[in-house]
C-alpha cells in the first residue's frame, strides 16, 4: 500500500514538473477547433478581378466597371437627346413635318396615322376683306390638327362647301350675314374630322368694318 502511494506521488510530481504535454494537448485542441467565420459584405459598386480582394481600398479610389458603364450610357443619352421639328401647325404652305423629319432626324409632334379620320382643325378667325379685288369677302384662318390630312373643307351654314389643299391654312369665302356659322373640316382617306367648338365659329361683323364698307359703297 505504501508502495502504491509512493508511485502515485512520483507520477504527480512528474506531471507537474513537465508542462510540455499540457501545452501539446492545448495546442492540438486549439488547432482542431473550426475557425470562426465572419460574413463577408459585398458592395455592388462594380466588377473586378480576383486579385482586387487583396487591396480593398483601391476599389474606392478608382471608378469601377459598372460606374463607367452607367456614365457612358448617361453621356450617350445626353448627346443623342431628340429635338422637335420646327413645324408650325398654323403656318401656310409649309413642308410636311414627315419630310422635315426624314431630312434632319427631328421628331414630329404626335400625329395620328392616315388609317384614322383626322382630328378637328382649330379655326382662328373670320376676317372681312375691306380693300382690293377681294373686298367684301371673308378670310378664314385655321391651324392644322395632329393628323394626316390630304385636304380641308370649309363648310358654311346653308350648305355651301369649299375645298382647299392640305398645305392651306386660310381661304376666302363669299360675304355672309352676321351670325352665320362656319366650320373647317380636315379630310384624309379614312374620313373627315367631326365639327367641334374650336373648329367652328360664327361670323361677327365688326362695327368699324361695317361702317367702312358702308362709306366706301356710298362714294
Amino acid at each position: 500500500m505504501m508502495s502504491l502511494c509512493r508511485n502515485l506521488a512520483v507520477l504527480l510530481l512528474f506531471l507537474i514538473a513537465s508542462p510540455l504535454p499540457h501545452y501539446h494537448l492545448f495546442t492540438h485542441a486549439t488547432s482542431t477547433t473550426a475557425p470562426a467565420t465572419q460574413p463577408r459584405i459585398i458592395f455592388l459598386t462594380g466588377f473586378g478581378s480576383e486579385g482586387d480582394d487583396d487591396d480593398d481600398d483601391d476599389d474606392y479610389e478608382k471608378p469601377t466597371v459598372l460606374t463607367q458603364v452607367v456614365k457612358s450610357v448617361q453621356n450617350t443619352l445626353v448627346h443623342q437627346a431628340p429635338k422637335l421639328c420646327h413645324y408650325d401647325f398654323c403656318l401656310e404652305n409649309q413642308e410636311p413635318c414627315d419630310q422635315i423629319s426624314a431630312k434632319t432626324g427631328c421628331l414630329c409632334p404626335g400625329v395620328s396615322g392616315g388609317d384614322q379620320p383626322p382630328h378637328s382643325p382649330r379655326i382662328q378667325e373670320l376676317v372681312p376683306i375691306t380693300r382690293g379685288g377681294d373686298r367684301g369677302k371673308i378670310e378664314i384662318n385655321w391651324c392644322a390638327p395632329s393628323s394626316v390630312v390630304t385636304a380641308y373643307k370649309v363648310v358654311i351654314e346653308g350648305g355651301e362647301v369649299l375645298e382647299f389643299e392640305d398645305v392651306s391654312r386660310r381661304g376666302l369665302v363669299r360675304s355672309m350675314e352676321v351670325g352665320t356659322n362656319v366650320c373647317v373640316e380636315a379630310v384624309n382617306s379614312a374620313g373627315h374630322s367631326i365639327p367641334s367648338d374650336f373648329s367652328c365659329m360664327r361670323y361677327e361683323h365688326p362695327e368699324s368694318v361695317k361702317y367702312e364698307l358702308t362709306t366706301t359703297n356710298s362714294i
